[in-house]
């Protein structure tokens, strides 16, 4: 006869943070009344074809 399993426990849950939470750092370029926000990991290859197409279309 098999061996009874036992359910997987749940993970322990994380104590709430106090206080105002961190948020990642992001880049924000305003140019010619549009605003964008390049989140924390774009590449440097991504920020420039960003910055590079706004400056052509302004």
């Amino acid at each position: 006869e098999p061996a009874p399993t036992s359910a997987p426990s749940a993970p322990p849950s994380r104590p709430k943070r106090r206080g105002r939470q961190r948020r990642a750092a992001a880049i924000e370029l305003d140019v010619g009344g549009v605003r964008v926000t390049i989140e924390n990991g774009a590449s440097p290859a991504t920020i420039a074809a960003v910055i590079g197409a706004l400056k052509a279309g302004s």
